[in-house]
């Protein structure tokens, strides 16, 4: 038996015979050409064939109702119609060289930017683009061929170095039965189309997987995160056990939907998930999340050459208040800086970004995409339920000063005689320290506030939450932590304010109960771990859990802390 590692991407159990997918090498047969012209007409029909093959897919997605297969190939097609990517190409065109050579090089001094990028979720671009760019190579070699799409004969569990959004969704979903990639994150493309889905989805395996051979049957784990080669009957029947208990399990949060989140003593707590756009509706509606406690609306603004006016946010953003209609959806301004850049907003080199112009910052610096942005979404909550939230916040002067700039913008709209929401909160991220110890001199000019853990951690500890090096230091049962989040939801319930969650710890399963015992109000998470979360807090009491608090509250360690909360 041989048992291979990695990340669970998207859960679920899968077994059938592998598909050992190799890269394949692209080679410029031509690197110079001797008609101008033609070079150039050959580029524009490849780039042509490509969007129709993508607009194709797209329609499809749409047509089956797969909105994020949709989203993912609307955000190709706007790197396929790049003007800089194509200008830059024509240039290299007419001064001598081939078509295709002229259109890698360009495409990839812009794959290499990306990876140069901390941000995974940037990185992904560098995917998106040489996807696109295999395409419009191939058609550029081959202008009379169609493009040689996966097509899968029969059910197969599919190993590969990576695959493109295109691959998955050029094959038959009845006969995926699971992916293997040695790269990979979960915020990759090929992640997000694999939960949406449903196709169980390993990441970040070692390359051994690859030396498998086509037809050897596997084993895939995605809740362990592992796969299984060469197991004997024994070791089967205990991989099947623990995909009956898994299906089992997923029936019985079924009956879950539509109900109340409470604890056994009757404690509610709302349930909701963190968005990034349209294309997450979908898996929001169906894993029955009560609410949106955090709408990134940052990745509206990336992988582009621009920003977005802003008819075009207002349509974004309308989408969004229609498809959630009778939810509250809570909305985060522009949150780009740190792990998060927009080259065309052209920011100066920081030696600490996390700790530099970022979020509120940035807009301040650049009040033009702000008001625009507050316009768009001013519009477009016309007659919903919704907050707006500052993030990065760090003193009550910047509060007041973007508040002063929401009513510079209201003014503008009454004006100008166009319809906008005046019936909306008005809230914060809690991530930054002196923001959580001063709490209560932000209440009263707040309605709402919503803790972000995972940069309140990194700042209070000090550690890159994205330096591996720092897991042990960047720890979320760190005593200090866990006191500033008890201060600030104490803090809240006594001043009536609304408190919540929306970092990755709401749906801990061992912070869980800190949370609840401290009086959190709303957990905001991951659409696919609402009804598991619902379950675990049925089992809780809040009374255990508020004892549970005065104990943390007394320890030195987070050795301590992790036992007590171990125990209960």
């Amino acid at each position: 038996m041989k048992v291979f590692s990695g990340n669970s991407v998207s859960i679920g159990y899968a077994m059938g015979p592998a598909l050992v997918l190799k890269k394949a090498d692209f080679k410029i047969t031509k690197d110079t050409n001797n008609d101008v012209q033609k070079e150039l007409d050959v580029l524009k029909q490849a780039l042509l064939k490509a969007t129709v093959d993508l607009e194709s897919m797209k329609k499809k997605s749409f047509e089956l109702g797969r909105k994020a297969s949709g989203e993912i190939l609307e955000a190709h097609l706007m790197l396929l119609a790049d003007p800089e990517v194509e200008d830059q190409s024509q240039q290299k065109i007419s001064s001598g060289e081939s078509a295709e050579k002229a259109y890698f090089e360009v495409t990839e001094e812009f794959r290499k930017m990306f990876m140069q990028l901390k941000d995974p979720y940037l990185q992904q671009r560098a995917v998106d683009l040489q996807d696109i760019r295999q395409r419009v190579l191939f058609y550029i070699q081959n202008p009379t061929k169609n493009y040689p799409d996966l097509n899968l004969q029969e059910p197969t569990v599919i190993l590969a170095e990576d695959l493109t959004p295109s691959q998955i969704l050029s094959m038959e979903r009845k006969n995926v039965l699971g992916l293997v990639t040695v790269e990979g994150s979960g915020t990759s493309h090929t992640a997000i189309l694999a939960r949406s889905l449903e196709i169980p989805s390993l990441a970040a395996m070692p390359g051994e997987v690859l030396s498998l051979k086509t037809g050897n049957e596997v084993y895939l784990d995605g809740e362990k995160g592992k796969l299984w080669v060469d197991i004997d009957e024994a070791e089967k029947k205990s991989f099947l056990q623990s995909r009956s208990q898994y299906e089992g399990k997923l029936k019985s949060l079924e009956q879950l939907r539509g109900q109340k989140t409470k604890t056994k003593d009757g404690v509610e707590i709302t349930l909701a998930a963190n968005i990034s756009g349209p294309q997450d509706l979908e898996s929001l509606k169906k894993n029955d999340a009560e609410a949106v406690g955090l709408y990134r609306t940052e990745f509206l603004f990336l992988d582009r050459v621009q920003a977005p006016s802003e008819e075009e946010q207002y349509e974004v953003y309308r989408q969004v208040f229609a498809g959630l209609k009778g939810r509250r959806i809570l909305i985060r301004t522009l949150d780009i800086g740190g792990d998060k850049v927009a080259d065309y907003l052209k920011m100066k080199k920081e030696e600490n970004p996390f700790l530099g112009v970022r979020a509120l910052r940035l807009c301040f610096q650049r009040p033009e995409i702000f008001r625009t942005q507050l316009r768009a979404l001013l519009r477009a909550g016309h007659d919903a339920e919704w907050g707006l939230m500052f993030p990065m916040v760090s003193q009550l002067e910047e509060l007041l000063r973007a508040k002063s700039v929401l009513d510079e913008v209201k003014a503008e709209l009454k004006k100008e005689n166009v319809a906008f929401s005046e019936k909306f909160q008005i809230g914060i991220m809690v991530e930054i320290p002196s923001v959580a110890w001063m709490i209560d001199i932000f209440a009263p000019h707040v309605d709402f506030v919503s803790l972000g853990t995972n940069d309140l951690l990194q700042y209070t500890c000090a550690a890159d939450r994205l330096n591996p090096e720092l897991k042990s230091i960047y720890n979320p049962f760190n005593i200090g932590f866990l006191r500033q989040v008890h201060h600030v939801l104490k803090t809240c319930c006594e001043k009536n304010v609304h408190a919540g969650i929306c970092g990755s710890l709401s749906h801990h399963p061992l912070l869980m109960p800190f949370f609840i015992g401290c009086g959190v109000e709303e957990l905001s998470m991951t659409s696919q771990h609402v009804l598991s979360t619902r379950e675990a807090i049925g089992k809780l009491d809040s009374s255990k859990c508020r004892a549970l608090v005065e104990r943390v509250l007394q320890c030195s360690t987070i050795t301590e802390v992790q036992q007590i909360c171990k125990d209960l």
